[in-house]
């Protein structure tokens, strides 16, 4: 069992209303001590969340407090809109042991005196319940054993050396291996893929998130067999699916990572980001198996989860069904920002040496995701950029920089005009070439998936309030679509 502690000092303003006598009983600034601390397992259903603060002595004109009736603890998933209280009399701390996983929850406290009179909130204090991690293996340990070979005359094996799992097949030879997992509808799956060898003249690989024979999620690609696809199956009938434009290639190291609910299953594999959302129907996630076909691989950092579970606030919510270009604003360059109403999704034009520059205001948080569907088409004449910031103001962003033509960009945070963090990618993109670039910020950690590439900035936890984001376009004509903006 993992325990993590935070801790931090919030100062609280308690005003009490007064009684009908009109005596106020006090006033006071209260120095509130909260710590949360949260334990999580393997297959945990809740998370223990401990709140504490620190009682007033005083009133406002510094007589000792002498009125003091107890507390009442609000929480609920929306900030500043509770949907539950505990009245918890005099005790100054409280333990919850069933809250969501993966929900985010705001808390504050209210005093209340003798006869009834209750103070205005405290400030709040927001906590992420953490997600349950259902599995992990990065086989620093030789687990090859935790998994059953189901089928084929191919072996598994560990490499010590590496500390990954190992496939060996052969021409015309397979293996097929599989895993038991917690049995969820929603949750996501993410493993490393590294081709290294194809017999003789292509190799495969299958993956499959299943309840049974009949109803799975299944990915499949190749090296010489042309692209594969993503294919949600119930009852045996194919419901949806979604072709790759690539196939993979052998040398390459590939991070494959399904998100999936019975609304929307998200795929980022082999430098593509597929989405099923065409059936809604709904089964249970119990194995998971892989196959592979005509390929040694290497095999590392499985990792499930049940995150998916909860549905996020979604801040703003653009899959441009309909031509809401207006809503953002166009802030530089003399580029263009349409609608193309057959494709439904934004699209940017620009020329040799000019650009655009959009925004669009946000709800304010220090944490949060973003993510955006980027399809280069046209770069002017020898290289495209596309820089993207999630911003507090010009002084404090995270910000993302690529381009086609002039090397791999960055990742980088600024804070009050210093950058503090920065990685650069080890690629470019390329035109042709639909990618989702996905933002999770926080002040201690932001990662980025873009690219076919995974970035994580946690080297500065200071804090930025992003209040908007916006796109630079140059030298790039490009589609935009399906952005979504949550907390």
């Amino acid at each position: 069992m993992e325990v993590i502690f935070f801790n931090f000092l919030l100062n609280i303003l308690k005003e009490y209303k007064k009684v009908k006598s009109n005596k106020c009983i006090f006033t006071g600034l209260i120095l509130l001590l909260c710590t949360f601390l949260y334990a999580s397992s393997s297959f945990a259903c809740g998370e223990t969340v401990i709140l504490s603060w620190g009682s007033p002595q005083t009133n406002s004109d510094g007589t000792n407090l002498t009125d003091l009736g107890g507390y009442k603890l609000y929480y609920g998933t929306m900030s500043r809109n509770y949907s539950h209280f505990i009245d918890v009399g005099n005790s100054t701390a409280h333990q919850f042991d069933d809250l969501e996983l993966g929900r985010t929850y705001h808390f504050a406290v209210t005093a209340y005196d003798n006869s009834g009179n209750e103070s205005n909130y405290s400030e709040e204090i927001t906590k992420v319940v953490s997600a349950a991690t259902l599995l992990r293996n990065d086989f620093s340990t030789d687990t090859t054993g935790d998994y059953s070979i189901v089928g084929g005359t191919g072996q598994l094996l560990y490499d010590g050396a590496g500390k990954r799992s190992k496939i060996l097949t052969g021409d015309n030879v397979y293996v097929l291996i599989s895993h038991d997992l917690a049995p969820v509808e929603s949750g996501s799956f993410s493993m490393d893929f590294l081709p290294t060898v194809k017999y003789p003249a292509g190799g495969l690989i299958f993956m499959r998130l299943q309840q049974d024979a009949g109803n799975y999620y299944e990915i499949k690609n190749t090296d010489g067999y042309g692209p594969g696809y993503i294919m949600k199956m119930v009852d045996g009938v194919e419901v949806d699916r979604i072709d790759f434009l690539n196939g993979y290639s052998q040398g390459s190291n590939y991070n494959i990572k399904i998100n999936f609910t019975p609304d929307e299953t998200t795929v980022e594999a082999f430098g593509e980001t597929l989405v099923l959302n065409a059936d809604s129907s709904s089964f249970i996630v119990k194995n998971f198996n892989v196959k592979i076909t005509q390929q040694d691989a290497y095999l590392d950092n499985i990792l499930f989860t049940d995150n998916f579970t909860n549905v996020t606030t979604a801040f703003l919510r653009n899959d441009f069904s309909t031509d809401t270009t207006g809503d953002y604003s166009i802030i530089g360059g003399t580029g263009q920002f349409l609608y193309d109403g057959a494709g439904k999704r934004s699209e940017m034009l620009t020329g040799d040496n000019v650009y655009v520059r959009i925004s669009h205001d946000v709800a304010p948080v220090e944490s949060g995701s973003f993510r955006v569907d980027f399809l280069p088409t046209v770069k002017y004449p020898a290289g495209g950029l596309i820089f993207m910031r999630l911003q507090q103001d010009e002084r404090n962003y995270y910000e993302i920089n690529n381009t086609d033509g002039y090397g791999p960009g960055y990742i980088t945070k600024v804070i009050d005009g210093v950058e503090v963090d920065r990685i650069d990618f080890l690629n470019g993109y390329s035109q042709g070439v639909n990618y989702q670039i996905r933002f999770n910020f926080s002040p201690d950690e932001t990662i980025i998936e873009a690219f076919g590439e995974t970035l994580i900035l946690d080297s500065d936890p200071s804090s930025i309030l992003v209040e908007s984001f916006n796109i630079r376009i140059a030298q790039q004509d490009a589609f935009f679509d399906n952005i979504l903006f949550s907390h």
